[in-house]
């Protein structure tokens, strides 16, 4: 699929929604390792594509759980600043070193190799698909230090849609 292509089948999409049926289809993985999650915010509305941004959160809500240890904390948050969508997802595990950020977003690489010091299996491609969602949208994401010091800070960057845009379906709503 060629990125104006993909881009054709954007609409309104309420980032606020899709996080909230993201994280009820992965409470089962939450409850089992005895973490604590929580979403906070406001609807947001970007135009996007809603299989694309759910991908994009449950990649980046799926990595949390996988690294936050047990009795961990996760947060979501969705809100606006400066005439920005931003979502951002929190948690209290080993984070990323900062001289590793850029990194991760290539593709199969993953932090110490196979033998990843968490002990979590994985192939690396979670977050160069991230990525990619993020530069079909025009978003950009920062990777940060998480929460207390600790864990990591993932907050992606979204154009709010122009007032004239209201023709738009709003696609994600339960």
């Amino acid at each position: 699929l060629a990125p104006d292509q993909y881009m054709a089948k954007f609409s309104r999409v309420d980032l606020q929604q899709i996080a909230r049926r993201v994280i009820a289809a992965v409470y089962a993985d939450v409850e089992g390792k005895q973490q604590d999650v929580e979403l906070e915010g406001e609807s947001c509305e970007i135009r996007g594509d809603a299989f694309g941004i759910e991908m994009l959160i449950l990649n980046l809500v799926n990595n949390a759980i996988k690294y936050t240890p047990a009795n961990g904390q996760i947060a979501v948050r969705v809100f606006r600043r400066e005439g920005r969508a931003l979502l951002q997802i929190m948690d209290s595990g080993p984070g990323i070193p900062a001289s590793e950020r850029q990194r991760v977003f290539e593709r199969f690489y993953r932090i110490g190799g196979d033998r990843h010091d968490s002990g979590t299996s994985g192939c690396g491609l979670g977050l160069s698909i991230v990525q990619r969602i993020v530069a079909l949208h025009g978003a950009e994401i920062e990777l940060a230090e998480g929460m207390n010091g600790t864990g990591l800070k993932v907050t992606v960057s979204f154009s709010l849609p122009a007032a004239h845009d209201k023709q738009w379906k709003v696609q994600g709503a339960t």
